[in-house]
C-alpha cells in the first residue's frame, strides 16, 4: 500500500470495528460522509461523537430507531454534560470549541436523516455553544526556534538528527499540519521546482513551496535515511528506527523532549504551525499572506494563529504612551 494512505487505512479499520456494534443507520451515515468527500479521519471523528451521544443517552441499550425518540432536550442535556471531563483523575473544564464540535457532529447526523427518516432536526431547536474562550495560541519566537534547532543539531543522536531537523524545519517554515508532514513520501518532493505535494485537511492535494535552506535539509534527510536504515518498508520521508512511517505520537514525544531544554512553554506539534503564522504575520503584517500560507479557506480562521507577540504589544503600548 502507498505510504500516503497507511494512516487512512488504519482509520478505515477502526471505523469498520465501530460499525459492527453500531445501529445500521450509523453505517448509512458513514457512507454519506465518505460520499461527500470526508476523509476517513474526519468520518471517524464524526462517528465517535455521535456514538458518544447515543451511549450517554441510552447507555448500553441503543434502539435501532433511536432517531425517532431524540428531542432537543436530549441534545441540551448531553452538551451540558460536556462542560467538564475527567483527565487522569482530575476534573477539568472543556473548551467552547470542544463542545461546539460535538454539537456540529450531532447537527450533521440528524440533518442527514431528513427527510427519509425524520421530518425535523432536533438539533435545530438548540443553540450552538458560543465561542467565548480564547484559543490556545502558544508559539515560539524566532529566537526560540533558532535555539531549538541548535539544541537538536548538537544533542540528537546521529541516527535522528537530520530526520528531526527536517520535520522541525518543515513545520516552522511551511506551517503544514503535522499530519500532512508525516504523510509526505519521497516521491512527493520535486527538487527541480522546490515544491512538495502534500495531502491537506479535507483530503485534497496541495503543492507547497520551499526555499534553499529547507531544500538542503531535505536532501540530507533523504541521504541519511538510505544509509542509516536498512529495513525500510515504506516510501515515507520520515521513518521510525524500526523502518515504519513516523507517527504523530512519536513526533510529539520527540518534540516535547527537545523543547523542554530551551523553553518552559508547552510545545505541541501544532505549535510549529502557530509559530509559522505568528512570525510571518509579525514580519509582514499581511494576514492574507498568512491565510494563503496556512491554506485557510476563511481569513478569519487565520486570526487564531496570527497573534501579535508580547514584544509587539509592549512596543505599541510605548508608542501610545508617548502621545500623552
Amino acid at each position: 500500500m502507498s505510504g500516503r494512505y497507511e494512516k487512512e487505512k488504519r482509520f478505515e479499520d477502526r471505523i469498520a470495528e465501530k460499525l459492527k456494534v453500531s445501529p445500521k443507520i450509523i453505517t448509512d451515515y458513514y457512507y454519506h460522509l465518505t460520499g461527500a468527500g470526508r476523509s476517513p479521519m474526519t468520518s471517524y471523528n464524526y462517528l465517535i461523537n455521535v456514538m458518544n451521544f447515543l451511549e450517554f443517552t441510552y447507555k448500553n441499550n441503543i434502539p435501532d430507531d433511536f432517531y425517532n425518540e431524540i428531542k432537543a432536550s436530549h441534545i441540551n442535556k448531553y452538551i451540558a454534560s460536556l462542560r467538564t471531563r475527567n483527565v487522569n483523575g482530575k476534573i477539568e473544564r472543556t473548551s467552547d470549541s470542544f463542545r461546539a464540535v460535538q454539537w456540529s457532529s450531532l447537527n450533521s447526523f440528524f440533518q442527514f436523516l431528513i427527510p427519509e427518516y425524520i421530518k425535523e432536526n432536533p438539533v435545530s431547536y438548540t443553540n450552538r455553544p458560543k465561542m467565548k474562550d480564547k484559543p490556545n495560541v502558544t508559539y515560539l519566537t524566532s529566537e526560540e526556534i533558532t535555539q531549538l534547532l541548535r539544541y537538536v543539531e548538537l544533542n540528537a543522536s546521529d541516527k535522528l538528527v537530520s530526520r528531526d531537523l527536517c520535520w522541525l524545519k518543515l513545520g516552522f517554515s511551511t506551517g503544514l499540519r503535522v499530519s500532512a508532514i508525516l504523510q509526505i513520501d519521497i516521491d512527493d518532493i520535486d527538487f527541480e521546482n522546490n515544491q512538495i505535494k502534500v495531502t491537506e485537511k479535507g483530503d485534497y492535494d496541495e503543492y507547497i513551496m520551499f526555499g534553499d535552506n529547507l531544500k538542503q535539509q531535505l536532501m540530507e534527510c533523504i541521504n541519511d535515511r538510505s544509509q542509516i536504515y536498512d529495513n525500510i518498508n515504506t516510501n515515507a520521508l520520515f521513518v521510525s528506527q524500526i523502518g515504519n512511517r513516523l507517527s504523530v505520537d512519536m513526533l510529539a514525544k520527540a518534540l516535547r523532549q527537545y523543547a523542554k531544554n530551551v523553553t518552559n512553554k508547552n510545545v505541541t506539534p501544532h505549535v510549529m504551525r502557530h509559530s509559522c503564522a505568528t512570525n510571518l504575520y509579525e514580519k509582514t503584517g499581511d494576514i492574507y499572506l498568512c491565510s494563503k500560507q496556512l491554506n485557510h479557506k476563511n481569513v478569519a480562521t487565520t486570526m487564531r494563529y496570527a497573534e501579535i507577540s508580547k514584544e509587539k504589544q509592549r512596543e505599541a503600548t510605548n508608542i501610545l504612551d508617548g502621545l500623552i
